[in-house]
């Protein structure tokens, strides 16, 4: 096949040609478009290291970005936080604040899912926006000394049994453990 090219005003054209590769580095001083709508193209970026790049993949609508290729954010080198996937695990990493989530939303909630055991997803804690409370799902185990409130300024804590009406309440006004086992509340005060 014969190519060959055309300057215009406007733009450089190839005829016949299914591809252009230049050795060396381009500026491109405007916009740059990639295909049409509904009509993309595959563009990919190459790193100095064999295998690591990221695409557009316009059959899949997606940016990949191939593992241990990192995204990065910030002005640090290497990115004051980054994402990558390591091919086992997915990492977020931040080196210089604290990692915050917000959502935004009137009444939003903050959902943390995983696997249920049986190959479906199941919420584990929530963080709800319109009731304003954390409810964690399934079964927490603590690995270490729960603390709620401080010295002097403390709060409720209702531990609920199997049996409606019947808990146990530490009711921290009254400085007292009450136990409801029956009609009456029974209270203990040490």
């Amino acid at each position: 096949n014969n190519i060959s090219a055309r300057f215009t005003s406007t733009a450089l054209k190839l005829i016949n040609g299914t591809g252009l590769e230049v050795a060396g580095t381009i500026q491109i001083d405007g916009a740059t478009t990639f295909g049409v709508d509904d009509t993309g193209v595959d563009v990919k970026f190459f790193g100095a290291t064999s295998g690591r790049y990221m695409e557009w993949d316009e059959s899949e609508d997606a940016l990949t970005l191939v593992d241990n290729v990192k995204l990065c954010f910030g002005s640090k080198a290497g990115g004051d936080g980054n994402i990558k996937h390591t091919g086992s695990n997915l990492q977020i990493s931040e080196t210089t604040g604290h990692i915050q989530i917000t959502n935004y939303n009137t009444d939003g909630d903050i959902v943390l899912s995983s696997d249920d055991g049986s190959g479906g997803e199941t919420a584990y804690i929530t963080l709800d926006g319109g009731s304003v409370q954390t409810t964690i799902h399934k079964t927490l185990q603590l690995d270490s000394t729960l603390t709620v409130g401080v010295d002097d300024t403390g709060y409720d804590v209702k531990f609920f049994g199997a049996t409606a009406s019947k808990y146990m309440l530490w009711d921290e006004s009254a400085d007292s453990l009450i136990v409801k086992d029956t009609v009456d509340a029974v209270n203990f005060k040490v």
